[in-house]
């Protein structure tokens, strides 16, 4: 508080009690116990006269070494003039409001602080002021951090803005990069994914030296704890700051090393983890040539946005799985639709045309203008009913098949087939057999179990062949396999019986032939109802009955009464595949009686059981013997 003459020790002329402090001893008590600093200083001189212990602590100089300072000296230099000025002022007529100012300390620093001033008489009648200075210090940091987190949340906003402007996950390490730039300024900076389940940290994006770097070749880092800056910020999910690289390359274990057009030695390094709730998902790496150049000050904000950064990086994954699930299934629907085209082929297309077909799809779904499509014969021999090349104008059709015995495969092709393994050939390729050449292709095999049963190539495609192409034939031959080992099968069959049925065509015609031409009466009768099927020419001669008239007969009509019992004995015997007996009374039309020797034999007439007979007349012999 300002002394006026009534608080000077020469009103004690008023009186005081006995043992109570004078006013002058309660001015001193407040003086020297004042939180604020507080000087006296002559209005005349500018000398401070008297200054508080509140004032040596803000000042950093003792009470009597401030006694005897000009007031001048409190404040910086160059604003020694200002304080001047509103020093006399003052001292004239004390302002109503507090002014802002600075005082200078014994160690150099500028304090902010509160100014109020006022002006008294003492006793001896000399001008005083008293000046109290407010530290403003605690209030100005607090401001000032109020205002450093107000800037440092409107960052971490704006950061989250341009996150969730994208779901692309370069286009978000593109933006983290370009605002950590903004705050730490030119640095080589990194982005690494975490994965807890295998303790993998993979590298996602990186910038050194003023190169992106490729970082699909860098190796996969194990999680080391205490090892390197990465590990240390993951296990302890903490920021981790190293100095100097220089003076830690012993303590800190290096994993990647990023080769670039003009390397430079990173001196120190900021990495900072990137949190979702309490999991580490991975961790943002700033690199800096010069050493120290990180420090506290930087992490609440890289942290906010490493946070931030990892959000978006969650999503953008998740984001990223569902679009590949869904491409997945797509993909799988098409595949799905390719195979139902292809194996409907194989059901409807009869003869070498499937070939041709299947070719024609295979190279519409894969985009290659050559391919050729064939099975293994018998011979090992490669046959090939469908081949195409749209660059020599060349196709092969089932009527003009290709046929490459094993010589002529060729090294790649006899590859791909003797190893029973998908080949791909990214250097020109050419057939022998037919002069096809290939610039680039997939060469298949088809097999079923050890067995090669067959090819299915496609080729030429603008930008070669990739594992997606591989992965599809690879699919589609395990399906087409099978059907067309089945359809082999089927053919082989079909062949087999049409050779047979061609041979017992001829057969059966010789067989008629001599049927026919034979001397001896034959015919072919019905084992079940005895009816005569067919007779030869010397039968109806020596029956005497015309062939229309034989086939409305049975064999009990061509024998006399007596003979009837005999015969039905006969016939309810058990046949055999050769039977010979006789002789037999037959009666022809004339009604002749003539004894023959039957020779028999059963066999299939048209499908029905059946037996040929040849009688031979004996009866000259038989009347001789007797």
């Amino acid at each position: 508080m300002p002394l006026s003459q009534s608080t000077h020790p020469a009103s004690a002329a008023t009186g005081t009690a006995p043992g109570e402090a004078t006013p002058d001893q309660h001015y001193r008590l407040l003086f020297e116990t004042a939180r604020d600093a507080i000087v006296v200083i002559d209005a005349e001189t500018g000398s401070i006269v008297r200054a508080n212990a509140a004032a040596a602590n803000l000042i950093g100089r003792p009470v009597d070494a401030i006694v005897g300072m000009h007031q001048r000296d409190l404040y910086p230099a160059d604003d020694v003039d200002r304080y001047g000025t509103g020093f006399r002022a003052a001292s004239r007529e004390p302002a109503d409001q507090p002014a802002m100012g600075e005082v200078y300390t014994s160690d150099g620093r500028r304090v902010p602080v509160e100014i109020s001033v006022s002006a008294f008489v003492a006793a001896d009648g000399r001008r005083l002021v008293q000046a109290t200075f407010r530290d403003l210090s605690a209030a100005r940091s607090a401001s000032e951090r109020i205002e450093q987190l107000l800037s440092q949340q409107t960052a971490v906003n704006h950061f989250a803005r341009l996150l969730g402007s994208t779901l692309d996950l370069t286009e978000l390490c593109r933006i983290a990069h370009a605002e950590i730039e903004k705050i730490v300024g030119h640095t080589n900076f990194g982005i690494s994914t975490y994965d807890a389940a295998t303790q993998e940290i993979k590298a996602l994006y990186i910038v050194a030296d003023g190169e992106f770097v490729d970082v699909s070749q860098l190796p996969v880092i194990p999680l080391e704890p205490g090892m390197g800056p990465q590990s240390r910020a993951i296990t302890t999910q903490l920021p981790n700051i190293i100095d100097d690289m220089v003076v830690e390359r012993a303590r800190v274990r290096t994993h990647v090393n990023v080769q670039t057009r003009e390397p430079r030695h990173a001196r120190a390094i900021l990495t900072v983890p990137m949190l979702v709730g309490d999991q580490v998902v991975g961790t943002l790496q700033m690199q800096s040539y010069e050493p120290a150049a990180y420090s506290a000050v930087d992490i609440p904000l890289l942290t906010g946005i490493a946070n931030q950064f990892a959000l978006a990086f969650q999503n953008a994954r998740l984001y990223a799985q569902v679009e590949q699930e869904l491409a997945a299934r797509k993909r799988s629907e098409w595949v799905r639709t390719l195979l139902n085209r292809i194996l409907t082929v194989f059901h409807v297309e009869d003869g070498s045309g499937m070939y041709d077909r299947v070719l024609a799809i295979l190279l519409e779904a894969t985009e290659s203008s050559c391919g050729f499509f064939g099975y293994i014969n018998i011979a090992g021999d490669l046959i090939c009913p469908a081949a195409t090349c749209a660059r020599h104008g060349f196709k092969a059709t089932g009527d003009t098949p290709i046929r490459m015995p094993t010589h002529e495969w060729g090294d790649a092709l006899a590859d791909a087939l003797m190893r029973r393994q998908t080949l791909v050939v990214d250097q020109r390729l050419e057939l022998p057999a037919v002069g096809m050449m290939l610039d680039s292709a997939v060469i298949t095999p088809l097999t079923q179990g050890s067995e090669l049963i067959g090819v299915l190539a496609v080729a030429n495609r603008a930008g070669g062949y990739g594992l997606t192409e591989i992965n599809l034939l690879d699919t589609i031959c395990a399906q087409v396999s099978p059907v067309l080992a089945a359809r082999r099968q089927r053919d082989r069959e079909q062949q087999a019986r049409q050779a047979a049925l061609a041979a017992l065509q001829e057969s059966e015609e010789q067989y008629r032939k001599l049927f026919a031409a034979n001397p001896e009466p034959m015919w072919v009768y019905d084992l079940e109802t005895y009816r005569f099927l067919d007779v030869n020419e010397a039968a109806v001669v020596r029956y005497g009955y015309s062939l229309c008239e034989f086939l409305a007969m049975r064999l009990h009509d061509i024998r006399p009464p007596e003979e009837l019992g005999r015969l039905e004995e006969n016939l309810r015997q058990a046949r055999t595949p050769h039977d010979t007996s006789g002789p037999w009374k037959h009666r022809t039309q004339h009604g002749e009686i003539i004894l023959v020797d039957i020779t028999s034999h059963m066999l299939q007439w048209e499908g029905r059981p059946a037996a040929v007979v040849q009688a031979r007349d004996v009866t000259a012999r038989v009347h001789a013997e007797r």
